[in-house]
Parts: structure tokens; C-alpha cells; sequence
């Protein structure tokens, strides 16, 4: 306003001082602001915002006001000492902050030692491979991030009186993170489960308020505090395990609610009912054992709509993470997405992979063999972040387009065809898995201590193959044992044969050779001959012909060539330095007794 026109015109200031009050800066507004601020809206309000420097104050009567401030009530089980002494050191903060006549520097620094003495007195500074800093939390049991987005430091720094945006908590955090990678101990931090192949021992968080673990032996089963035997667990999201010692008896619940509610498809796969079950077992097993997977299997549900199959994977997800877990999609702009996920989860299924995403053959070719993710850390030139995924994939597709040869390799395929009966909601099933979680976590907890027994029976053996999936059929070997391993994997592998190839141009065409007229059957042809050939064919037929030299055609008759000779009676050999190549049909025998 220019002028006091009506008593109920005025200004609430804020001052630096923390002073709330009515203020103008015009001379002729002087007698406006008499009126105290309560008559005007009818309800107290404080003299100065206590969280402001006030330099009218005594240190004594900053130091009383500040015990008056509201403290955050937590649960006595998490240690009252210990919150006791969070409040101490909330009010040495404000008083610190308060302080008369001390520079902001030196009121920073003060702030900045009495945070790091406490966390020093109550816990441990630790780092991973890539610098990143984390606090152990002794009292709680509690690993995090130091960070201000991380939401246990943020509630923190909440607790002594700071806010996470806030100059002072940005330069103490930073400071702190100095200080951890000074003086930090290097630790593998984990998250969801952990298996120590050396020991035999299998950790699985329970995600608990009390911040337990549970460790698996091959003989005994204990409930324990995270960071016991060295073993650190940073919180992940996923719902709480009900874990109670000793359990009851194997009801065979497990697999009445997911192997069972699989309607599996045995018409367009060579994989019975029963080996597909074994194989998604399997899978669902081997995520518990991440760390004897440094290359992993890529679980595929293939199937027309309406075959559940992404009810089968929501069933996986839900049963180890809880009910928030849900599946993930995959767009041609959100790869960075992907790879964070990938990062933060143990399972990462995703959902209708059916688009031809230019990044996506790539990604679940690294996802497969292990591969790290190198990355330039955002806003920094020189600073370049290395990160290894430790999660299993699985996907659901009608009409997939990721089925280059290397990726086929990976993939366990398991049919399904659509539902014959009634639907049943899926709401209704899923409200059922919630309210038998507890009981078939203890039947998968009891799977998993005899399948320690048998990795540490079959520890000395060495299971040889050309699969390669290897790493996943010592592990199935040692479970179910090498030979009905074997024929089941030998299906598997003409499964993966027909996945790459179908769909390809490549195959279309040899077929048509073949069955030309104009073909001399067993005629060899140097990869030039081929080459022109296969184009003219496929101009004829109106096929597109994807290769634009005879070069490339060589390397993918390379890549694919174990298929073909699933399908053709082929050769190649060198003829004068040239390779040449032979077609024909596949010959089948019959044989008569």
C-alpha cells in the first residue's frame, strides 16, 4: 500500500533476527502498527521463529527455550539412550546456532565436529568400491547412505534440528562425506540377501523395524542384527518378513500358489510341464544366490494375451518384496530409468517387451554376462561412476523382438497358453499370496537350507557344458541333479535355436533356396555367390534383405549357424582360401525294428 487508508492493511514481517511482527517501511505508518498481532487474527503467535539468530537473547534463556522444542518421540525398542543423546546433541546445535557475537564460519564448524564426534561415538563411517559414503548405525542396526535425499539421514538430520535444504546441513553432509572417505572402512554393502559360497551361509533381510537378518547354515537357523559376522545391509523397499524360530512342517503351499497357477504350454515348446516348472523353480531359487551368478539366465513367459503371464512374474515379485512390488515397462526414452532400477532391485521383470527398443538387445546382453555400467557423474568432467547390477530379469512378451543370438543363449523360455476356465479376478489371488505370505516364506526358507546342504555336498564338483548358460547349470545340476539337468537344458537350447531364428529373413530365405527349382541341391556357393542370390530372392519375394555386403551375411551365418544346422543339412569348409557354403533339406531317419 502508499498510504494507511484502512487499519486492516499492513505487512508481516520475518526479520533476520527472527522476529515476527508487523512492519512498513513508511513514515507515516508508524501508528498502524500498534495493534499487537493476536487481536488481528484472533490467535497467539510466538515473538521470533526460534530457529532464527536473535541477538537480544542470553545464552541461558536460549538454551531453556530450546529443551521446550517439541523433541520427535520414537519407539523405546530402538534405544532410549541412545535418543536421549540425539537430543543432546539437538540442543548443543540451536545453542551453538544462537550463539552471540561468533562468525557463521566458526558456528558451522562447531556444528560440523559435534555431529561427526556423535556419529564417530555411535557408529561407523564405511564406503563401497565406488566411493559412495554410508553411516552403520550401532544403536539401530542401520545402514544409510550419506546423503540428503537418502530418507534415514534425512530423518536424521531431522532429528537434531535440521532441515535437508538447509546451508548448514548441505555443508555438514558435505563435510561429512569428506571425512568418511578419509577415514571409512571399504565394505561390500547389500541388500535383500547375500550368500557367502565359502562358509555356506545365506543372509536374508527381513526388513524389519528392528533392522534383523536372518542367517541360514546348513544346520541352524538365527534371527540376528544387521552388521553381525561383518555383514551390512542398507534398508531396501520391499515389505517386512514375519520370521518366528522354530518353523512348522512343509505344507506344499509354495507350489500350490505360483508353480501350480502356471498354465504352462507343451504344444509349442519341447519342454514338458513338469521341466518347465523345474526351470522357473530354479530361477526363482537362484535370485538368493546372486553371488555364485557372475553371469545370469534371462527368464522369458511367452505367450498370447491372456495366458497370465504377467501374473506369474507379479507373483514372484510380490511374494519376496511385498505388495507395493509391481512390474516395470520399458519405452525407447526411459533406458536410464531402467539401469537405476536395475541397480536398486533384486528382481526386475518386465512387462509386455514387445516394442523394438533400439537400447534393449544391448541391456540384457549386459544384464546377462555382468557387465558394469560406466558412467560420467552428473556435473562433473572428470568424475566417472562404475556400477555393477546384482539383479535377475525377467520379461513378458507375445511378439518379442530382443532375439539376437547372444541373447537367445541367455534365455530360459517357458510357454504358456491362455486360461481354458472361468477367469478369476486377479485381485482375489493376490489377496490370497498376501495372506499366505508369512507361511510360504517359511517353505522357501526351508528350500533354501537344503539346497545349501547340496551346494556343500557338491562342492568339489565341476559340471562341464557347452551351454551358455553355465553358471546356471552348475547351480541346477547341484540341485536336481546332472542328468535330467542335461535333457532338460537340451530342449532348452533347440528352444533358444528356434527363438533366434524365427522371425529372421535370413532362415525365410535359405528356406526358398532350398525349394527352388533353379537350386542344384548339395551345390556349394562362396559367400559372394550366396550373397546375390539370397539378395535377389528376397527382391523377388519382397523380403528385406538386411545385410549390405557379402561380410556381414558371413557373420551372421556365423552367429547363427548351430540353429541352421538344427534345420538344414549344411556344410562350409575352405575352398582356395574361400569359405563356400552348402544347403539342403534336412534329411529325417526313421528307424524299424
Amino acid at each position: 500500500h502508499t498510504k494507511p487508508s484502512t487499519s486492516k492493511e499492513f505487512l508481516v514481517h520475518l526479520s533476520f533476527t527472527g522476529a515476527i511482527k508487523k512492519h512498513c517501511h513508511h513514515t507515516h505508518c508508524t501508528d498502524l502498527y500498534k495493534d499487537k498481532l493476536e487481536d488481528l487474527f484472533k490467535f497467539s503467535i510466538p515473538d521470533k521463529a526460534w530457529y532464527f539468530l536473535d541477538e537480544n537473547e542470553e545464552e541461558k534463556e536460549i538454551a531453556e527455550k530450546a529443551k521446550e522444542i517439541p523433541a520427535v518421540t520414537l519407539e523405546p525398542s530402538k534405544g532410549e539412550e541412545y535418543f536421549k543423546i540425539l537430543r543432546e546433541l539437538r540442543e548443543t546445535i540451536y545453542k551453538t546456532r544462537q550463539a552471540k557475537k561468533k562468525k557463521e564460519v566458526d558456528k558451522n564448524e562447531t556444528c560440523f565436529r559435534e555431529v561427526c564426534n556423535f556419529l564417530e561415538d555411535n557408529g561407523s563411517f564405511i564406503k563401497d568400491n565406488n566411493n559412495t559414503c554410508y553411516y552403520f548405525d550401532k544403536n539401530r542396526k542401520l545402514t544409510y547412505q550419506i546423503y540428503r535425499k537418502d530418507p534415514d539421514y534425512s530423518i536424521f538430520l531431522h532429528c537434531i534440528g535440521l532441515a535437508e535444504n538447509e546451508m548448514i546441513a548441505r555443508i555438514i553432509t558435505k563435510r561429512l562425506q569428506k571425512h568418511c572417505l578419509l577415514v571409512g572402512k571399504l565394505v561390500d554393502i547389500k541388500k535383500f540377501c547375500y550368500y557367502d559360497r565359502k562358509k555356506f551361509i545365506l543372509y536374508v533381510d527381513l526388513r524389519n523395524e528392528q533392522n534383523q537378518i536372518l542367517k541360514i547354515t546348513t544346520s541352524t537357523m538365527d534371527i540376528i542384527d544387521n552388521g553381525t559376522d561383518g555383514i551390512m545391509f542398507q534398508r531396501c523397499q520391499g515389505s517386512p518378513i514375519q520370521v518366528t524360530l522354530p518353523f512348522s512342517e512343509n505344507s506344499g503351499k509354495f507350489e500350490e500358489m505360483t508353480l501350480d497357477r502356471i498354465n504352462f504350454d507343451t504344444e509349442e515348446t519341447g519342454l514338458t510341464v513338469e521341466e518347465q516348472q523345474v526351470l522357473f523353480d530354479l530361477f526363482f531359487m537362484a535370485i538368493f544366490f546372486e553371488s555364485i551368478f557372475p553371469t545370469k539366465p534371462l527368464l522369458l513367459m511367452y505367450g498370447v494375451k491372456g495366458s497370465g503371464k504377467s501374473f506369474s512374474l507379479r507373483v514372484m515379485g510380490k511374494l519376496l518384496f511385498g505388495d507395493d512390488w509391481n512390474l516395470s515397462s520399458v519405452t525407447s526414452d526411459n533406458e536410464r530409468d531402467i539401469k537405476v532400477a536395475s541397480l536398486h532391485k533384486s528382481f526386475l521383470a518386465i512387462d509386455n517387451a514387445d516394442s523394438r527398443i533400439k537400447w534393449m538387445n544391448d541391456f540384457l546382453a549386459k544384464m546377462a554376462t555382468g557387465e558394469q555400467f560406466e558412467e560420467r557423474q552428473m556435473r562433473e568432467n572428470f568424475v566417472y561412476l562404475s556400477m555393477k547390477p546384482s539383479c535377475f530379469i525377467g520379461l513378458t512378451a507375445r511378439t518379442p523382438k530382443f532375439r539376437r543370438d547372444d541373447i537367445a543363449d541367455r534365455l530360459l523360455i517357458l510357454s504358456v497358453k491362455p486360461l481354458e476356465d472361468n477367469f478369476i479376478p486377479e485381485n482375489d489371488l493376490l489377496e490370497e499370496l498376501e495372506e499366505h505370505r508369512d507361511i510360504l516364506w517359511n517353505e522357501i526358507i526351508f528350500k533354501l537350507q537344503v539346497i545349501l546342504r547340496q551346494l556343500q555336498q557338491a562342492q568339489k564338483q565341476t559340471f562341464k557344458t557347452k551351454f551358455r548358460m553355465a553358471d546356471f547349470y552348475s547351480f541346477a545340476c547341484k540341485i536336481v541333479g546332472e542328468e535330467k539337468v542335461k535333457d532338460i537344458f537340451r530342449k532348452l537350447q533347440q528352444e533358444q535355436y528356434d527363438f533366434s531364428l524365427d522371425e529372421d529373413p535370413l532362415y525365410e530365405l535359405l528356406q526358398i533356396y532350398i525349394e527352388d527349382e533353379e537350386t542344384i541341391e548339395g551345390e556349394f556357393l562362396s559367400g559372394k555367390d550366396l550373397f546375390f542370390k539370397l539378395s535377389s530372392l528376397a527382391e523377388g519375394h519382397r523380403i528385406k534383405f538386411h545385410y549390405n555386403n557379402v561380410m556381414s551375411l558371413a557373420m551372421k551365418l556365423k552367429h547363427l549357424w548351430k540353429g541352421i544346422q538344427t534345420k538344414f543339412d549344411c556344410l562350409i569348409k575352405k575352398d582356395k582360401n574361400i569359405m563356400v557354403y552348402s544347403f539342403k533339406k534336412k534329411v529325417t531317419t526313421h528307424t524299424t525294428t
